[in-house]
């Protein structure tokens, strides 16, 4: 059975160049679950890191930071598997401060709980 999304996320934040972290929440996680945490932000050059409210850090994908040269706009995608159940606020935090920070976030069932990531380009 392939993986399915559960519930989804979002936020956008275009207000200042002067904060360094987005966040979103997904409530009534069920346990084992993969959540998945897609960034996005201005600066081509910064890097990210994502974690979930209890402090544990997502994994970043293998295929890395995707820039668009034309915009100078990146993005990065993270996950977390085997999630524990209930309500988990995911917080990106750049190495800049930024403007045009967004963050999307899913979680999916019916994934392997370890090592879910089969294949990036």
């Amino acid at each position: 059975m392939p993986g399915a999304i559960v519930q989804s996320g979002y936020a956008v934040d275009d207000s200042s160049g002067t904060a360094t972290t987005i966040a979103a929440t997904l409530t009534g996680v069920s346990a084992g679950n993969l959540l998945v945490a897609i960034v996005g932000f201005g600066d081509p050059t910064g890097a990210t890191t994502c974690s979930v409210s209890d402090g544990t850090a997502y994994t970043a994908d293998a295929a890395g930071k995707v820039l668009d040269t034309f915009n100078t706009q990146s993005s990065q995608v993270f996950y977390l598997p085997n999630a524990g159940a209930g309500s988990h606020t995911i917080t990106a935090t750049l190495s800049v401060a930024e403007s045009y920070r967004r963050i999307r976030v899913f979680e999916i069932s019916g994934v392997a709980t370890a090592s879910p990531e089969d294949k990036a380009a």
